[in-house]
């Protein structure tokens, strides 16, 4: 079974950055299978791509802006202030596949910054807010219409609302408290709740503070010597143990606009829906 095999590519982007290689299912237990949701190509994916394509050769100065201050504020900070490094990981009828159409819930798109992938969700849901701690990148999602508050996830009051479904999308590996944020997302959510979850693997944690890199402040262990040992101890290890059951998977490219190195930039991405189960 192939998981996204052929994704649109466009101008001179390598086609390696939007395909990924099949899963070994010798290395998955029955059940994953049972609960796997193979994702289609989606339009949205060539339209990201035509436009990262169109902003690096108009825009080049930005990109040697973005040089330049990399040493000086985080990859956040230039997000927001000078829109660069753009992202992508479902398009809408990639999230309908994994989410269904559910109206009537409220989401809260934890660490969403300026809101590339919470646009997506975003018809899915009767109400959508993003919570990011970057106030430039806030700021941004403002401007695109997006509901968003600026706050630390994992220890800031979250948006007054009952929300009935959470987005942590790319998160876990960025946040100096992984484990703080995931059992806050436990207790946040009653039973019922759906959890939309993403996390590039292998799990390699890179936390910003301003220019620095410093090691988070709490260890989450995500272990495995493949992407599917990993998405396994994930699966057991980390999300059964909070009270989380998975109902769909998925694997896919997160991709992101790149810089005068690399145009493009690709993680091997794991998206989870998990349920909060009862008792949990």
């Amino acid at each position: 079974m192939s998981t996204q095999a052929n994704l649109p590519n466009v101008s001179n982007f390598d086609p390696q950055l939007t395909s990924l290689p099949q899963i070994d299912w010798a290395n998955l237990s029955p059940r994953f299978l049972e609960s796997y949701c193979e994702l289609r190509p989606d339009p949205a994916l060539e339209e990201f791509l035509r436009r990262v394509s169109r902003a690096n050769q108009a825009r080049g100065w930005r990109l040697w802006l973005t040089k330049w201050l990399k040493s000086r504020i985080s990859s956040y900070e230039l997000q927001g202030w000078l829109g660069v490094h753009a992202m992508y990981l479902l398009g809408q009828a990639q999230a309908e596949a994994l989410l269904g159409n559910s109206p009537t819930e409220a989401l809260l798109d934890l660490g969403g910054g300026a809101g590339d992938v919470t646009q997506f969700l975003a018809p899915l849901f009767a109400r959508t807010v993003v919570l990011d701690s970057s106030s430039s990148l806030v700021r941004r999602a403002r401007a695109r219409g997006r509901e968003a508050h600026c706050g630390d996830a994992s220890l800031d009051p979250w948006p007054d609302g009952t929300f009935q479904a959470l987005a942590l999308l790319n998160v876990l590996d960025r946040c100096a408290r992984p484990r703080t944020l995931l059992e806050r997302c436990a207790r946040e959510l009653r039973p019922g709740g759906r959890l939309l979850l993403s996390v590039p693997l292998p799990f390699r944690p890179h936390v910003e503070d301003g220019s620095r890199s410093p090691p988070p402040l709490e260890q989450l262990r995500v272990s495995g010597a493949s992407w599917e040992r990993q998405l396994t101890y994930l699966v057991e290890q980390v999300l059964a143990p909070r009270g989380f059951a998975v109902e769909r998977w998925s694997r896919t490219p997160y991709l992101s606009a790149g810089d005068l190195n690399q145009p493009l930039y690709s993680l091997d991405a794991a998206v989870l829906v998990c349920r909060r189960e009862p008792g949990g």
